[in-house]
């Protein structure tokens, strides 16, 4: 259900947790050299292109939407200052989602 790249999470924490309900998403945000990064901004788009949330990691890189989303397709955005990402596309099918990896380019 993503597209992209195979998770590799950071070696400088534990990987996030898979999350308990579906729809919610989880995930560790991490440099061209997979080290974690602190404070991105992560918006979560709907299909429309429409904002329907905001996220921002952790001190481990860590992510995770709060709230259940309604299944369909989500793109993430991920920003932070030096950093280029690719957005993410996401289906979302009302299945627990694996943890996501999101390595800046």
């Amino acid at each position: 259900n993503i597209q992209g790249q195979q998770a590799q999470f950071s070696q400088d924490s534990a990987p996030p947790m898979k999350p308990s309900q579906t729809n919610v998403l989880v995930g560790q945000v991490l440099d061209p050299s997979g080290k974690i990064v602190e404070e991105a901004i992560l918006e979560v788009k709907d299909k429309m292109g429409i904002p329907v949330g905001g996220l921002k990691t952790n001190k481990a890189g860590h992510f995770m939407t709060v709230t259940p989303l309604a299944d369909g397709q989500y793109t993430l955005i991920v920003e932070k200052e030096g950093l280029t990402f690719e957005p993410v596309s996401i289906q979302l099918r009302n299945e627990i989602v694996e943890p996501l990896a999101i390595r800046a380019k």
